[in-house]
Formats: C-alpha cells, sequence, structure tokens
C-alpha cells in the first residue's frame, strides 16, 4: 500500500460511512426488494469500507453477509464494530477485489454496493457482478449520478477528473435494461445524508488526522481536497447527486 493511499484509508477510517447515505434510505432500497427475509440468504456487500452496510444488513436479513474490500483495515474496524451485536446474520470479511469477486456463478441471493462501484465503473460493476446473482437474486448499488444535462463548468471539470464514467439516471438505467437486467426502482439521498451523515463526521476528523501526520505535504493536500469537495457540493447540490438503483436478474 503506497504512503497516499494509507492516508487517505487513515482519514476515512473512523469515519461510520465512506460515502454519504444513512440507514433509512438502505431500508428503502432493500424493502423494493422482494426477498424472503425469513431465509437464510447469501449476500455480499461489496467495497464494504468499515461496514456500516454489512452491520445493516445483518440486522435486517438471516443467512452470511459476505463484507468484500480491497483493504484489510476496513475489514478489521468492521470486525471491531460488528463483535458483540445483535445479529441475525453472520458477517464474513472478505480481502478481495471488486473485478476479481471469489464466489461461484449464480450463488447469491443479493449484491449490495453503496458509493463503491465507481471504482470500477457502474457498467462494468453490474456486467460482471450479475454472474454470481441466483437468477431472480438482486443487486442494491447507489451511484453518482447527474441530475441536470446542462452542468456549470466547475463541478462538471471536478466529476470528469474525479469519475469520467459519471452518467444520468436514464443512462444509468439504459445500462441497466442493455445489460439485460431488470430496473425495479430508483431514488436518491437527501442533503442531510452528505453533510450530517458523511462530510460533518469526516470534517471533524481533519484536526486529528492533521496531527497524526504532522508537516506532511500530503496529508494537508488531502484535507484541501476533502474541503474542496465539500464546497462543490453545497454550491452544486441540485445537479448531482447519490442515487440507488434497485436491480433484479431475470428467472
Amino acid at each position: 500500500m503506497d504512503s497516499l493511499l494509507a492516508l487517505i484509508i487513515d482519514l476515512h477510517l473512523s469515519n461510520a460511512r465512506q460515502g454519504p447515505g444513512r440507514d433509512d434510505f438502505s431500508q428503502q432500497a432493500l424493502d423494493f426488494t422482494q426477498l424472503d427475509q425469513e431465509k437464510e440468504l447469501q449476500i455480499a456487500d461489496i467495497g464494504c469500507g468499515s461496514g456500516s452496510q454489512s452491520i445493516f444488513l445483518a440486522k435486517q436479513l438471516q443467512g452470511t453477509v459476505y463484507a468484500v474490500d480491497l483493504y484489510p483495515p476496513f475489514l478489521q474496524e468492521l470486525e471491531r464494530r460488528s463483535a458483540g451485536l445483535e445479529l441475525k446474520a453472520t458477517i464474513e470479511t472478505l480481502e478481495g477485489d471488486m473485478a476479481n469477486l471469489p464466489f461461484s456463478k449464480n450463488s447469491l441471493d443479493l449484491i449490495w454496493a453503496e458509493s463503491s462501484i465507481y471504482n470500477i465503473g457502474f457498467k462494468t460493476g453490474l456486467s460482471h457482478w450479475k454472474n454470481f446473482l441466483k437468477p431472480g437474486g438482486y443487486m442494491v448499488v447507489s451511484e453518482l449520478s447527474w441530475l441536470r444535462d446542462r452542468r456549470p463548468k466547475p463541478i462538471a471539470e471536478y466529476w470528469k477528473l474525479g469519475y469520467p464514467g459519471i452518467q444520468n439516471i436514464a443512462g444509468n438505467i439504459q445500462t441497466i435494461c442493455d445489460l439485460n437486467l431488470i430496473s425495479i426502482a430508483h431514488f436518491g439521498i437527501d442533503e442531510a445524508a452528505w453533510l450530517d451523515d458523511f462530510y460533518q463526521p469526516l470534517a471533524a476528523n481533519f484536526d486529528a488526522f492533521l496531527k497524526r501526520h504532522p508537516d506532511s505535504p500530503d496529508a494537508e493536500s488531502i484535507v484541501d481536497q476533502e474541503i474542496n469537495e465539500m464546497e462543490l457540493y453545497r454550491k452544486y447540490k441540485d445537479y448531482y447527486n447519490y442515487v440507488f438503483y434497485i436491480i433484479q436478474k431475470p428467472y
């Protein structure tokens, strides 16, 4: 792991979430599925980070939640946070690449990915992951999406550099259909899920993070970048959002 990546992980590790979201939105997405919640289910949380979604799923569903992340510190934090909790499902942490998952074909009832599929791209992720779903199984992903076709130059350029694959909602739904998957529903999260549940807790970590890494230009640059992203969101939040897409594999 290079030093810059280690710094980014260190900043985000103590945050409850590594992307915007909240449990009530996760519940809303889960409610759109027709999963039998009395059944022992096989579930994968892809790009789980420190695992708030994994814990949510394990509280709601029975079976096994495979929490997959490329970076061991996040998995260790998830194990720490979930220890001693009363859960319906078992959480198993798996260190692995979301582009090379270790599951068998047609083995999973549910694939979950909140604010993580961007790492390999919406189309690439869905195309790869659908092979692991049982017929009739579901994918629930939250994906950064344009809300308007015309965007101010500062935010258009920022996301063109940060996530070149970002599409509007219609484009993502078309991608789902082109992959012979079923678009069940979609909805966006609210402003509080960005500010109260993600950005503000992250900002509260800045001082301690900089004290852990004194005289580090990279640490200072990371904080500056996060502050810039927060300011862009406050200014241009009407133009983009994280949108949940609830998707089903045909029988």
